[in-house]
């Protein structure tokens, strides 16, 4: 009896040091023998109770999913900020990880393998809540565990009189810059693609900047060659109505320039938003100067579309605005009577401007310029019928045009084109 107890001793003694020794040579290595300088050199980033780390998909490897209290993982709280703080000791159990103190310092965790767990995380300290149930009724009050080195960073940077972060310049690093915003607004037609919102909204913040920008490239378009001007892309189409947004007197006269320019006016898919909301672009930018837009008038090489809308369109407006008086209007259509050339449909934008000003003077000069068949199928009556309405609500925008202010490029864009 006495040697079979004797031999159930010796096996349970031996099963226990084999336990042991497995269990020694499973143990994560000393701490000399991990990489831990840089946890050592890296500040201890504060973590608030509750913070989750997502298990990595690692076949030999388990993550705890969250953080049950400050005993977890060695995580002790700093007297001054009575946060919950994670030091290097705190991760000596584990068989492998990984700080990576970049910027942002992100923290990459490796635990130990599935089979290993149980044998090195014996005292309470190491419980974790591992299902899902635990981990969604922690999300609503986890910051997740990248996150915190995230906001450690942006903290720090943003603290820091030294750093040239701390001004708030790395914030905006994602903002376009002037050549972007110029790249994106160039385009071969009106309608290549969606407007880009983005490059109109942030040329419109960054107004000082891009306005010199937005000159050079309209001087540009205009000194190269006709053939250039139609078949290049160029960001002049979007530019123009991105000054009428802005409405800087400084663009008036480049932009009576540029609506000279009959591959501009008469470019495929322009035409039609020109026709519509360019004379409110040439209003909103008016300096109170009208001869460059009377220039554009007399200029034969101009399209003869633009000169009738110039005339129905933005010098109306204007007139209704009082910002040219009508008798330097009616003046002017007098002294361009010899000038004009036998385009009838400029002809037409000549009478009609004068009936909807109400300039009865003009009847007499309307009369010989239908006997000199100037117009195609104009009559004196249509010339009287809008001079009578005209007279009779001279303060009244009657015709059917859109004399409103000029909003926002993007919005007007958007409700013009299909």
């Amino acid at each position: 009896m006495r040697d079979a107890r004797s031999a159930s001793a010796f096996i349970v003694a031996a099963s226990n040091s084999a336990r042991t020794q497995i269990r020694d040579e499973n143990r994560a290595p000393p701490s000399s023998q991990l990489s831990i300088s840089r946890i050592q050199q890296a500040r201890p980033y504060a973590i608030p109770r509750g913070s989750c780390v997502r298990k990595r998909r690692h076949s030999h490897a388990r993550v705890v999913s969250s953080f049950h209290d400050s005993s977890l993982f060695g995580v002790r709280r700093s007297s001054a900020s009575k946060i919950p703080i994670v030091s290097s000791e705190s991760f000596r159990r584990t068989k492998k990880f990984h700080i990576g103190c970049g910027a942002p310092p992100f923290c990459n965790i490796r635990a130990e393998p599935r089979q290993n767990r149980r044998a090195s995380i014996r005292d309470d300290r190491f419980r974790c809540k591992t299902t899902l149930m635990e981990t969604r009724k922690n999300e609503s009050r986890a910051t997740p565990f990248f996150l915190v080195g995230i906001f450690a960073y942006v903290s720090e940077a943003a603290s820091c009189p030294a750093c040239p972060r701390s001004s708030g310049a790395f914030m905006t690093s994602s903002a376009m810059s002037p050549e972007k915003i110029l790249r994106s607004l160039t385009r071969r037609h009106l309608t290549d693609g969606r407007l880009p919102k983005g490059a109109l909204k942030e040329a419109s913040r960054r107004r000082a900047e891009m306005l010199p920008l937005f000159l050079i490239a309209i001087e540009k378009y205009l000194s190269a060659s006709a053939k250039v001007r139609a078949e290049s892309p160029t960001p002049v189409m979007l530019i123009f109505f991105v000054l009428g947004e802005w409405g800087d007197k400084r663009a008036y006269r480049p932009i009576a320039r540029l609506i000279r320019c009959p591959e501009f006016t008469d470019h495929v898919e322009f035409e039609a938003a020109f026709d519509e909301i360019g004379h409110r672009v040439i209003a909103a930018v008016f300096d109170g100067d009208p001869e460059p837009l009377f220039d554009a008038v007399r200029d034969p090489k101009a399209h003869r579309i633009a000169r009738y809308n110039i005339l129905v369109n933005a010098i109306a407006m204007l007139a209704y605005q009082e910002k040219i008086d009508r008798e330097v209007v009616a003046n002017f259509l007098v002294d361009i009577y010899e000038q004009l050339d036998d385009y009838p449909i400029v002809w037409l934008g000549w009478a009609s401007l004068a009936a909807h000003l109400g300039l009865s003077e003009l009847r007499p000069l309307v009369l010989q310029a239908i006997a000199e068949e100037r117009f195609d199928g104009y009559e004196i009556d249509e010339f009287d019928a809008d001079l009578k309405r005209a007279i009779a609500r001279p303060d009244t925008e009657y015709i059917n045009e859109d004399f409103s202010p000029f909003e926002g490029a993007y919005e007007e864009l958007k409700a013009h084109l299909p």
